[in-house]
């Protein structure tokens, strides 16, 4: 039988010892021990599907637990946005005021495959638990930060618990339900994502004008205690295949690919930092030479990830064709949604000369689109089960947007609707996938 989008793409390399990923089909079922009584039952449930044995007010509060650490994750990253006009200032640093947003994206990228393996092997709750922990102490770095070195570390560090926060909760969401309704949790989950965007970007902005910038990043610290609390009590769940032992942590980590893809992906953002922030030729040291340390990289993950038994990334999964446009797709949607995010504020403060609250507001309408965009995907995808036009519709309208800034953002009007296809196209993408 030829594979669908329901075949699980590892199934004849799996053993007993090895269990798949949690997004699995109906018909897979899953070992839970819960770690507190659950509603009055008994510690040790047995084999049983996890959605079915989880009451709906429980799932309730396991959703809200997580999903308050999105929201936040996504009120940080517009918030941060519309500081970097008042943070190049202060600092006299407009030179090195890309790297807030590249330190971030860069532990992002490296260590969102990772949480992915640590919520396998530790369970969903510390893996939880552990990103939230890196991006609160990243958080209260910032606000303390004396420097603009030291603001460029506190934000890679909050970036190491961010792509964690995002990961880890959708991995929760599929956990808890089946496989055609979990278009539509993604889109509410993508709904408090919305929020978090919506409510950063002018709250940023009259935060660094009446406060400061820095109180824009102390302030999140209570309420990711909150957070951190919420999960602590709620996601008390375990799955089968986790860890008993350090030994057995150790041995399972894939430390080696861990570290190349952080070594790969941090020498590519060097070299195009070196390009592009500063000017640098392409015949400059240090230019080409990052990037021949990335092209080593490369080589160097790709060859750990073919040998070791447990890769962080398992290329044996882009044989298949859907995860391979997967990641193709995610790739180029990234690239065009965070160019906007961090560029779209500064234009305003540098072009336009607006203070910091005008341009946070100027996101609210990217923000508005994301919910929407959201909610239509996961109807349409849990009415018909159709991904693809959900997938087509949604690159066209990267697109759309991405023409409309480049050619038409001269007008009043326009410099509040050209961003809306982004947002629809990001939320109804992710939303799909």
């Amino acid at each position: 039988m030829s594979p669908s989008e329901t075949t699980p793409l590892l199934a004849s390399e799996l053993s007993p010892a090895r269990p798949t990923s949690p997004s699995r089909s109906d018909q897979d079922t899953v070992q839970i021990e819960v770690e507190h009584p659950l509603g009055g039952l008994a510690a040790n449930l047995g084999t049983a599907r996890l959605h079915q044995l989880v009451t709906p007010q429980k799932r309730t509060a396991i959703l809200a637990a997580v999903w308050t650490g999105v929201f936040l994750g996504a009120l940080d990253s517009t918030i941060v946005a519309t500081l970097m006009s008042s943070i190049s200032s202060d600092f006299g640093a407009s030179n090195q005021i890309s790297w807030l947003a590249s330190a971030y994206l860069l532990s992002t990228s490296a260590t969102g495959a990772l949480y992915g393996k640590l919520a396998d092997l530790l369970g969903r709750r510390r893996s939880n638990l552990i990103a939230l922990g890196f991006f609160t102490l990243g958080t209260l770095g910032c606000g303390l930060s004396s420097n603009m070195t030291q603001l460029i570390f506190s934000r890679f560090l909050a970036g190491c618990g961010g792509g964690g926060i995002m990961t880890t909760s959708s991995i929760i969401a599929t956990d808890l339900f089946r496989l055609d309704q979990r278009g539509l949790v993604q889109g509410f989950a993508n709904i408090c994502f919305g929020l978090g965007a919506a409510l950063g970007g002018p709250l940023g902005g009259w935060i660094a004008d009446t406060m400061g910038w820095r109180f824009a990043f102390l302030a999140q610290v209570p309420l990711l205690i909150i957070a951190t609390i919420l999960v602590a009590s709620f996601v008390d769940y375990k799955m089968e295949g986790q860890v008993t032992s350090k030994a057995e942590l150790a041995r399972r980590i894939d430390y080696r690919g861990s570290i190349a893809l952080i070594w790969m992906i941090g020498a590519l953002l060097l070299s195009l930092s070196f390009k592009s922030n500063l000017q640098y030729e392409w015949s400059d040291p240090r230019v080409y030479g990052n990037f021949i340390g990335f092209l080593v990289g490369l080589g160097v993950f790709i060859y750990i990830e073919s040998t070791v038994p447990e890769p962080v990334l398992p290329l044996r999964l882009l044989k298949f064709r859907t995860p391979l446009c997967s990641v193709g797709i995610s790739f180029f949607t990234s690239m065009i949604v965070f160019s906007v995010l961090y560029m779209y504020p500064l234009w305003f403060e540098t072009v336009k000369l607006s203070s910091p609250t005008e341009a946070g507001l100027h996101l609210i309408p990217n923000s508005i689109a994301l919910s929407i965009g959201s909610l239509a995907a996961g109807g349409w995808i849990l009415k018909t089960g159709q991904h693809k036009i959900v997938i087509f519709i949604s690159s066209a309208l990267l697109v759309l947007g991405s023409l409309l800034m480049l050619f038409r953002l001269d007008t009043p009007l326009h410099e509040w609707i050209d961003i809306i296809p982004n947002g629809l196209g990001f939320s109804a993408s992710t939303t799909a996938f």
